[in-house]
């Protein structure tokens, strides 16, 4: 995985490192100093290819209680994740839709990720707690529910808003973002194209953690997406398409 990986790598780092200082001391003849280069190079593109493997289910994050989670353990699902916000146009008619999901899929390998984000006019500004008590007017939460709720998150780095860099932000009573949650569309934007352009953009995660490639607009609501989960529920991984609809 890619925790292994960067311990590799680490070590690789630490052996380079101390064989170019024994370099410095006593001079070696050329042969010696290509080597050198040769394994700088294997490092960088070691770098490269660890951080190419990660998937979402590498990750982990706060949810909305304030615990931490590991998203190790929802490896096998396919997943859809959502940004979330209470007080937009499209609101209710994505958070039925996402009800309608869940539902459908109570029996199956699916995980739906909701990250409560404020980023967009403003409208996610409460607290996590609040949030939740919203969203469970439509959303089944909880143990065995297959809806993991996280801490508010701004899902862009500079878009109508800072990046978080706020422990507190993780508690319930926080109307903060929490920074433990960043990693997740930093890789996510990493792997499709663009960003997050609204409220209620979605995901699919194939089994593997890893993104279809697509990116859904808050416009998209049940029948599409179904069309995309059961198309990974049917595959490991299908081959990675940029496509954004909206």
């Amino acid at each position: 995985g890619l925790k292994g990986a960067l311990s590799l790598l680490a070590r690789t780092q630490r052996d380079i490192f101390i064989f170019y200082r024994f370099g410095q001391r006593h001079p070696s003849p050329s042969p010696d100093k290509k080597m050198a280069t040769t394994l700088l190079a294997f490092t960088a593109l070691f770098t490269t290819l660890a951080s190419a493997n990660a998937n979402l289910y590498e990750l982990s994050g706060v949810d909305i209680d304030g615990n931490n989670v590991s998203f190790s353990q929802y490896k096998g699902n396919v997943s859809l994740v959502v940004n979330v916000a209470t007080f937009w146009g499209t609101t209710v008619a994505n958070y039925q839709a996402l009800a309608t999901l869940q539902r459908k899929y109570a029996k199956q390998p699916v995980m739906f990720f909701l990250f409560p984000c404020n980023q967009f006019l403003s409208q996610e500004p409460d607290a996590n707690s609040v949030i939740k008590t919203f969203a469970e007017k439509y959303l089944t939460l909880g143990e065995g529910s297959k809806v993991l709720m996280l801490s508010k998150t701004n899902v862009n780095k500079n878009l109508f808003g800072k990046r978080c860099t706020s422990t507190d932000g993780c508690l319930p009573s926080s109307k903060d973002c929490c920074e433990a949650n960043n990693a997740v569309y930093d890789y996510l934007q990493t792997e499709v194209s663009g960003k997050c352009d609204w409220n209620f953009n979605k995901y699919p995660i194939a089994k593997t953690g890893v993104p279809s490639g697509k990116r859904y607009g808050d416009s998209v609501v049940a029948p599409a997406l179904s069309t995309d989960i059961d198309a990974l529920l049917e595959a490991a991984n299908l081959p990675k398409e940029q496509v954004v609809v909206q």
